[in-house]
């Protein structure tokens, strides 16, 4: 643990780098602080101390091709810690991401549009791949990288089993950390690097919204220049 290390780490060698998840682990490897971060958020993570308010030994940064795939694993690890623990963990989230959790119900109840929404598309980090997330249910089995022009049966096959399911269970995420998602979903929703599949999506109306997957894919760029920005020789 050196917290000078991480300080100089995160602001050279990270500081262009693509969204993130970043890890402080304990003895034996125990998640201390599972934290999606991007390029803007370095400085703040760094000026409230963050790091000093844990006892770690290790710190992991998993890349990502955007924040919301960031911000997915994070629930993925969220998910695996005690109900305290994630509450405690969603609290330093809001600090670092200064959000008030009054704004946060305030805006769902606001606004119902991204209610129902299941699916979020989103560039890949690695050249020319998309990645497709099924939100009703947070898991490592839950979210596909795919090439659109090769992969339209895969995809298909996908989004139709996840409908078919119909299937909620994000059982071991705290109710707050459910409502975070939501409050998410609705605010990337507008922005354009992503795309949402339609309100309710039915088993007929899956071949509609693969043809929009496929108009959209031709609108991405891959800023990040993975992985040769990032193999150490």
């Amino acid at each position: 643990k050196e917290t000078a290390q991480l300080n100089q780490l995160l602001n050279t060698k990270f500081k262009n780098s693509p969204p993130s998840l970043l890890t402080l682990k304990g003895q034996k490897g125990v998640v201390e602080l599972p934290m999606p971060i991007n390029q803007k958020m370095i400085g703040n993570f760094l000026q409230k101390n963050i790091p000093q308010k844990y006892e770690w030994l290790n710190c992991t940064l998993q890349l990502y091709g955007s924040y919301f795939e960031s911000f997915y694993n994070f629930l993925i690890s969220l998910s695996k810690l005690k109900r305290d623990k994630q509450q405690e963990v969603l609290d330093v989230y809001y600090l670092l991401y200064d959000i008030d959790k009054k704004e946060i119900e305030e805006n769902l109840n606001t606004s119902k549009e991204s209610q129902n929404i299941q699916f979020i598309v989103a560039p890949h980090l690695v050249q020319d791949q998309l990645i497709i997330f099924n939100i009703n249910s947070i898991s490592n089995r839950n979210f596909s990288a795919f090439r659109i022009t090769s992969h339209r049966k895969k995809l298909t096959q996908f989004i139709n089993s996840r409908i078919n399911r119909q299937k909620k269970s994000n059982d071991n995420l705290c109710e707050e950390a459910k409502i975070l998602l939501r409050y998410e979903v609705m605010r990337l929703d507008k922005e354009p690097i992503y795309l949402s599949s339609p309100n309710n999506l039915k088993l007929d109306g899956v071949r509609k919204f693969i043809d929009e997957i496929e108009d959209y894919s031709l609108e991405q760029s891959y800023p990040y220049n993975y992985p040769k920005e990032y193999i150490q020789y």
